[in-house]
């Protein structure tokens, strides 16, 4: 199945920053070309500076189970940020609208605050204290404006993300014990087209 291309663009940005892929012209996609401007403004704002001379990149932390583990953007180092920077962990997010609203939408809708929460609470597990979790954020369409945003440790919406998450957990932990996953039931159902595919030739394949 093909990349869906919002997540294609954030996979590319990632390269930019992290893995220093600064020529992404070599791949000849548009997302390439977009992700190649974001990682340009990002480079450009002083605070995404900061963090990026000041933080660990792309680190794996693992919690109280070795089934639990997450892979952290932009972690702050001890030996190299103000100390008022080690209660924060940071991600990296492309969007559409990186406003406050936008972004709070975004949020909600692709449950970047159950991403906020699980990763908060294993970097406690894993003995690193955290209150905040950031995101940088740039948008995809020019001027590919950055902002940062964040989430308290004891905000509401982390709390709703905390129960989401320990709730998906408490189900897949019962789907391993008893070795049975959700899917489509065991009732046999008749397979029946809509009008449209029951047309014939051509009509049926514009149409479709």
């Amino acid at each position: 199945k093909d990349e869906p291309k919002h997540f294609k663009i954030g996979r590319y940005v990632d390269d930019f920053m992290f893995r220093k892929a600064e020529d992404l012209s070599v791949d000849g996609s548009d997302e390439a070309e977009i992700a190649a401007a974001c990682g340009l403004e990002l480079t450009f704002n002083t605070d995404v500076n900061k963090l990026m001379m000041a933080c660990q990149y792309q680190v794996v932390v693992i919690g109280d189970n070795p089934r639990r583990k997450g892979l952290i953007d932009l972690l702050p180092d001890p030996a190299k940020c103000d100390p008022m920077l080690l209660d924060y962990v940071f991600d990296l997010k492309t969007a559409a609208d990186a406003s406050e609203d936008g972004f709070r939408d975004a949020c909600a809708k692709f449950g970047y605050h159950i991403q906020a929460a699980y990763y908060m609470d294993l970097l406690q597990a894993a003995g690193r204290k955290v209150t905040t979790f950031g995101f940088i954020v740039v948008e995809t369409k020019p001027p590919h404006c950055v902002a940062i945003r964040y989430l308290p440790m004891d905000s509401r919406e982390i709390r709703k993300g905390r129960e989401s998450y320990q709730r998906w957990l408490k189900d897949y932990q019962a789907c391993v014990e008893k070795r049975e996953w959700p899917g489509y039931g065991e009732s046999w159902t008749r397979v029946e087209f809509k009008p449209w595919q029951l047309r014939e030739g051509d009509e049926a394949q514009k149409i479709s």
